[in-house]
């Protein structure tokens, strides 16, 4: 893992660019094109310079059952950020068939590592500052 510090862009995260040995590389997306990457790979978006066209991005994390998992990664997204429970987020389905099936997976938990949030937060107050 690289050293990486405090950043207003998506993530919340940055690292220093003059370490990368390697060039950026992009290519022309076109509607329906997917971009897959493991997690710890370094990325970043171009500006979206099109005036008349929303790009989405969705973030989807997947991990093997037999992997340890973050205490927190079984919460809604952002948790601590905002009160959303499961309860919430489950309210108005109509199937009860989806909702907690990681409950009956052999899951192994472990605690969050605070260290990366609470050097962003730091990082973020000394800016402020």
């Amino acid at each position: 893992m690289r050293e990486h510090h405090f950043s207003l862009g998506a993530g919340s995260l940055a690292i220093d660019q003059a370490e990368l040995q390697d060039e950026w590389v992009s290519t022309d997306y076109e509607i329906g094109d997917s971009l897959i990457f493991h997690s710890l790979t370094v990325h970043q978006a171009l500006p979206n310079v099109t005036e008349d066209r929303l790009r989405v991005s969705l973030d989807n994390r997947y991990q093997a059952v037999a992997e340890p998992i973050a205490e927190h990664m079984l919460q809604p997204h952002l948790q601590g950020h905002h009160m959303l429970t499961w309860d919430d987020v489950y309210r108005d389905w109509t199937s009860t068939e989806l909702q907690y099936y990681w409950k009956t997976l052999p899951i192994d938990e472990m605690a969050r590592i605070e260290r990366w949030g609470t050097q962003s937060f730091n990082e973020a107050l000394a800016l402020a500052h």
